[in-house]
Parts: structure tokens; sequence; C-alpha cells
């Protein structure tokens, strides 16, 4: 799913105050995906997203 980098900037801009978000960029696959630590551990985000 294609999210316009215009609403990144703007998630990243409004919780830039929140510890839990995790940004996290793969170059390779061309990708920025943005979690709540919390949420989503390391193991689920390896597993079932990418």
């Amino acid at each position: 799913m294609y999210i316009n980098k215009n609403l990144s900037v703007h998630v990243k801009d409004r919780l830039d105050y929140c510890d839990d978000l995790v940004i996290r960029t793969f170059s390779e696959l061309k990708i920025e995906v943005l979690y709540f630590g919390h949420l989503v551990g390391e193991e689920e985000l390896k597993n079932n997203i990418l």
C-alpha cells in the first residue's frame, strides 16, 4: 500500500513527542514503516509485516 510522503511527514510531526513511535527505513525495499513499539515487537514486524 502506497502512502503519500506528506502523510508520513505529518504523522512524524504530530507524534514527535511520542516515545512509543518507531520509524524504520528499509532503503532496499524503498519503504518506511511507522509503528508503535509497545504494540508491535521486532519479531512480529519481521514475520508478519515484512
